[in-house]
């Protein structure tokens, strides 16, 4: 899982779907992240996840998201899910988990190393 601190922003990749295969992992990984030094001294206000990736989240995920939103507006943060995937958009909607996270939908799609213009 690919992550990076920037500007009181942790921005985690999640690297496909969020199952409860998964699920454990996915919170295990994430938990270490909040926990470090970059995450616990006031320096991770966002917790940014790329679910750019994922198909698919099962109810064992969704419940892994709602933990984490509670968490971070715990802490007076908040989260956001980069999303392109249009049915794990209406999921967050039908879910009412839109309300609940700032669900960020990439205005272009850049184009990938092999593409010839």
């Amino acid at each position: 899982m690919q992550h990076h601190f920037e500007d009181k922003i942790l921005s985690v990749t999640v690297p496909g779907d969020i199952l409860s295969t998964n699920a454990e992992e996915l919170r295990s990984d994430l938990v270490a992240l909040l926990q470090s030094p970059q995450g616990t001294q006031g320096q991770c206000a966002t917790l940014r996840l790329d679910l750019t990736r994922a198909r698919m989240i099962d109810s064992v995920g969704l419940n892994l998201l709602v933990t984490f939103i509670r968490f971070m507006k715990e802490r007076g943060g908040k989260v956001q899910a980069v999303v392109t995937n249009p049915n794990i958009e209406r999921t967050f909607i039908f879910t009412r988990l839109d309300q609940m996270l700032e669900v960020i939908k990439p205005s272009t799609t850049l184009p990938s190393p092999t593409s010839r213009s």
